[in-house]
């Protein structure tokens, strides 16, 4: 049976939510109740899980999403969490008209931006001035609720989630950075980066693949040069920062682990899950605090089948064994409550893993034919027929699309001819007023394009070994690569280039395809000490490379490196391509 992986020591960054909760009193104190909390649909998680209900629970009469506000003549306040996201403040200065009477107060993750002001102007509204001249940013004056919105700079730059993994609340990320040249999340991850480091010293040693890892690094020198940190000796040793584009392969790939399909079919938020199946009406926290889902979260189905009839039968052995020896109650009691606890916890997640996997195969009835022509696609071999057949005999748009963009990140090079009758097929089944935007922005990306592919890893592939090697009965032995059948990411792999001090060995293969670059130098540590290092993907990241990471740590370096994974967003690779295109929206 599978032992249970070790539990990191991670960070303590819980201090960063009790300090946003702390902001959070000090504003809504401030205003006239009764109190409203309301946010977007996409941040309902983010802000479920920041929240300390201990305060709220005090200050707060109501928290609702935006779409459960509705028009109303009543007098109070109204806090709108939000980030910088357009769509989600065109939303909230819509819903404006509709409650004349009531305070606005715009709590803005991390910041309030020059964008905002203008918008809230455009809609005929003015952004409160502060009552002093301390520049206090928690004293705002509202006058006229009518016409007055308060914007406050809220202290939220990042969600913990344990002690080793962390995300900030962007909304689709890699859209904003690469399609509409908006550099916003630059400066929100580099934040986020900076403090990090105010709290646990500043980072000696920074590692970066990719313009935008590069640009996040340039932002964050910047704050660093005005910033003091709390601690002189750091307790990160090194940063390694990934730029999405990178390894454009991995969020487009099938994720085979057990978080992975449970993410696919059910969306996970922040740890959180709401099946709605089998009963599980109710959020499912998954975390590493739970130590059965940390010893299956990244096995593929048939291993952690095996994993929970080992258990189940330990824990039946057990009570056997137990009852025969009925005078020894108070010795074995303490074993045995430890197992009966478990047995609960594994079969619920067992049912939670099983439902998804079923989910996803109602969903995608060529499940199985489309897993195995992804590892035909990093052997360099074409999907076109498969394509064609998922749209001619499933009308699977989706992943017919999704299989010909990873062909493209495989390196594939299409002729412009090949593109139009592409092109015209999708517009002839979505009409080309509804695909236009997505043609653009998939040329944008080098998807379905005739022209080189952005970072072209064709040649990369076989260089960083993305193929690990598999035993007898064809299951990996590389500790990196048993999430996904084998297969290990190249940003994986990028992060154990780098890890390994093998800076010069990826720039020397790379560098003409990927900006690679490396300052400073990492701490000397005592023989046995745990180096840290966290990795930032800027972009997006999947949770089979949060896994993977967080699992070399434990198994390939045997715990002499901890890493504590960051992001501006979570992906998945059934959903990656809705943020380019519009029109699957309808698929």
């Amino acid at each position: 049976m599978e032992n249970t992986p070790k539990l990191q020591a991670g960070l303590t960054m819980q201090l960063f939510k009790s300090k946003a909760n702390a902001a959070l009193e000090d504003i809504v104190l401030q205003y006239p109740e009764p109190h409203i909390l309301t946010f977007p649909n996409y941040l309902a998680f983010y802000v479920g899980a920041l929240l300390d209900e201990k305060i709220t629970s005090k200050i707060v009469q109501k928290i609702v999403p935006i779409s459960g506000i509705g028009s109303s003549q009543e007098r109070g306040t109204i806090f709108f969490f939000t980030t910088s996201d357009n769509s989600s403040i065109n939303e909230i200065l819509n819903l404006y008209q509709y409650i004349p009477n009531y305070t606005k107060v715009m709590l803005v993750i991390p910041r309030g931006t020059a964008q905002i002001q203008r918008a809230i102007a455009e809609k005929g509204y003015v952004v409160a001035t502060q009552t002093n001249e301390s520049n206090n940013n928690n004293d705002l004056k509202i006058n006229n609720p009518s016409v007055q919105v308060a914007i406050y700079d809220f202290p939220a730059d990042f969600l913990p989630i344990g002690t080793d993994f962390f995300l900030l609340p962007c909304f689709h990320s890699f859209y904003k950075l690469n399609i509409q040249s908006d550099f916003e999340d630059i400066y929100n991850s580099a934040r986020a980066l900076s403090k990090i480091e105010s709290l646990f010293g500043h980072i000696p040693h920074v590692m970066c693949a990719g313009i935008n890892a590069a640009r996040v690094h340039q932002v964050l020198n910047q704050f660093n040069a005005g910033q003091k940190a709390q601690m002189k000796i750091p307790q990160i040793d090194s940063l390694i920062i990934i730029d999405r584009n990178v390894d454009l392969i991995t969020p487009l790939t099938t994720e085979v682990n057990v978080e992975g399909f449970i993410n696919a079919a059910f969306n996970i938020q922040y740890s959180s899950v709401i099946p709605k199946v089998m009963g599980m009406d109710d959020p499912i926290v998954l975390t590493e605090y739970n130590e059965v889902f940390r010893t299956i979260r990244m096995m593929p189905w048939h291993r952690m089948r095996e994993y929970v009839t080992a258990v189940q039968g330990k824990i039946d052995e057990r009570l056997e064994s137990l009852k025969a020896r009925q005078g020894e109650f108070t010795k074995d009691y303490a074993q045995l409550k430890s197992l009966q606890d478990m047995k609960p916890k594994i079969e619920k997640l067992f049912n939670l893993a099983n439902e998804a996997i079923k989910k996803l195969k109602q969903d995608t009835p060529a499940f199985d034919e489309i897993y195995s022509s992804e590892f035909q696609l990093l052997q360099h071999h074409s999907c076109i027929d498969l394509a064609e057949n998922l749209v001619l005999i499933y009308n699977d748009w989706r992943n017919a699309l999704r299989l010909l963009c990873l062909e493209d990140a495989c390196g594939e090079r299409r002729s412009a001819s090949d593109v139009a009758k592409i092109q015209n097929e999708i517009s002839n089944e979505f009409g080309l007023e509804n695909c236009l935007e997505s043609f653009l922005n998939l040329e944008k990306t080098r998807f379905l394009s005739s022209s080189e592919f952005r970072v072209p890893l064709r040649g990369c592939l076989e260089k960083l070994d993305v193929m690990g090697p598999v035993d007898e009965n064809n299951d990996p032995t590389d500790a990196c690569g048993t999430a996904l059948g084998g297969f290990v990411p190249p940003s994986v792999r990028f992060v154990q280039k780098f890890a390994e001090g093998e800076t010069a060995w990826l720039s020397k293969n790379f560098s003409d395809k990927i900006y690679i670059n490396e300052s400073g130098q990492k701490p000397n540590r005592e023989p046995g000490e745990t180096r840290r290092i966290i990795v930032f993907f800027v972009g997006g990241v999947t949770s089979t490379e949060v896994g993977t990471i967080r699992n070399i740590g434990r198994s390939y370096y045997n715990g002499e490196i901890e890493f504590i994974v960051g992001s501006t967003d979570k992906i998945s690779y059934n959903r990656f391509l809705d943020q380019i295109c519009p029109f699957l929206e309808n698929c």
